[in-house]
């Protein structure tokens, strides 16, 4: 609700990147914890950017693609999320086993960077390129 609220009041596009700045930097930070009191907090702030994330995309997907499109959209997220469920304590433990922890923190920027350097490999392009009739609409 509080997501909700504030996309309304200071518009969807700053409150996703604040939530997107906010969920990052909370990685960052739990990657560089010194001590457990540290990585519980940073966590914690990393779990309200997830959820402001999670509750953005849940307001924005319906408005910019086409009603007949929404059920689709809705069935692939509840798969990524699905997904992401089961192999992330999978591939958490493979990271503690195998390497150290902060490389569960530090994985999603691996993924970042070359997405800034090479556009046409941003997952929203490529949801456009998947979905053209959400680019459409969008537009």
């Amino acid at each position: 609700m509080l997501i909700a609220r504030l996309a309304d009041a200071l518009g969807r596009k700053t409150v996703l990147l604040a939530s997107f700045v906010l969920f990052l930097g909370a990685s960052m930070a739990c990657a560089a914890s010194q001590n457990m009191n540290q990585l519980i907090g940073f966590r914690a702030m990393q779990g309200a950017g997830g959820a402001g994330l999670y509750s953005m995309t849940m307001i924005v997907y319906p408005e910019i693609c086409p009603p007949g499109v929404v059920p689709m959209i809705s069935s692939l997220l509840g798969i990524v999320v699905a997904v992401a469920g089961v192999s992330g304590p999978i591939v958490g433990g493979l990271f503690t086993t195998y390497a150290t922890w902060r490389w569960a923190f530090w994985l999603k920027y691996v993924a970042l960077v070359p997405s800034c350097y090479f556009p046409e490999s941003r997952p929203f392009s490529l949801a456009l390129r998947c979905f053209p009739l959400c680019s459409k609409r969008a537009t």
